[in-house]
């Protein structure tokens, strides 16, 4: 999750995306094999998604 400051001071989620490691591997870093994803298709468990958006939404809103 990026969050950002506005002109306003308010703290806001900017985005979402995931970071995934090499198949194999625990790093999710660029320069051992990771990548970045799109949050959306990344997360096939709708469930799971709506849960973390929400918190996300619940996070946004407390800065």
């Amino acid at each position: 999750m990026i969050v950002q400051k506005t002109n306003q001071g308010k703290w806001i989620s900017t985005t979402l995306f995931t970071k995934i490691g090499r198949p194999g591997k625990v790093a999710t870093n660029y320069k051992q094999g990771g990548s970045i994803g799109y949050f959306r298709p990344t997360m096939k468990d709708k469930t799971l998604y709506r849960r973390i958006m929400s918190y996300a939404k619940q996070y946004g809103r407390k800065g």
